[in-house]
């Protein structure tokens, strides 16, 4: 007589674990479902006499644009593709342009 302890997995343990793997790698991540994006947004702000004035007035003006879509839009955090770029302007100051895809995001 054989005195060895051999286990089996069923062949729908073994299906069911194979689904299982190929929902968590094909299925999109819960958050991303939740959130709802427009085209890139560029707006360009004033002149500011600082360039973390220029920052802040280029954010202001994107978030009033944003919000123009819904006000869900108008939160630049929830923006993807974020870029804040900055130039000096003569005769002193900077001008920066707010770019980013606005985004809801339910919760």
């Amino acid at each position: 007589m054989n005195n060895f302890n051999a286990t089996r997995t069923s062949p729908v343990a073994c299906l069911a674990a194979g689904a299982v793997a190929l929902a968590i790698t094909v299925l999109p991540d819960p958050a991303d479902a939740a959130r709802r994006c427009r085209s890139p947004l560029p707006v360009t702000g004033p002149v500011a006499v600082s360039r973390e004035l220029a920052e802040q007035a280029s954010l202001r003006a994107w978030s009033e644009q944003a919000a123009k879509l819904g006000a869900g839009f108008k939160i630049w955090d929830n923006a993807i593709g974020r870029d804040l770029s900055c130039d000096s302007v003569e005769p002193a100051g900077f001008k920066c342009v707010a770019n980013g895809s606005p985004c809801t995001v339910r919760k």
